[in-house]
């Protein structure tokens, strides 16, 4: 309530929770990278993951790469991020089943580094059982 309003007032909840957003999409798009695996995480505070061909690189990585909706909301990636959802979870990270991280400003770097190496864990798990290729 009023408490919690107080604490959002200054602005710096919303701060930090950018803050650790900005370093999961950065290291979990360099885990994308380095396993050549076409797929972007992008968004703000809510970071969602795009897999699939890349059209551009956007210059604001709050972006997805690609304009197309088609792509973005394809329904066979769903299978896919369901997969995910579950090695992330065997891994101790719970996600959103659409695939997307929501974080806040209770979120520390322990937490951002254990949900990248989960990622990793994971990415590499699903190309090995075939769930994931690297289009």
């Amino acid at each position: 309530g009023i408490a919690a309003c107080k604490l959002y007032k200054s602005g710096e909840p919303q701060k930090r929770a950018r803050e650790v957003a900005d370093c999961l999409r950065e290291e979990g798009n360099k885990a994308l990278k380095e396993r050549d695996i076409s797929g972007r995480l992008y968004s703000r505070t809510i970071v969602h993951f795009y897999l699939g061909p890349l059209d551009f690189e956007p210059s604001d990585e709050t972006m997805p790469p690609t304009k197309d909706i088609k792509k973005i909301m394809d329904p066979a990636m769903e299978p896919i991020q369901t997969r995910l959802c579950l090695h992330l979870l065997q891994r101790g990270i719970a996600i959103s089943n659409k695939g997307f991280f929501a974080l806040s400003a209770a979120h520390t770097e322990e937490d951002i580094d254990q949900t990248v190496h989960a990622f990793g864990d994971s990415l590499d798990a699903m190309t090995a059982e075939g769930t994931l290729s690297r289009f």
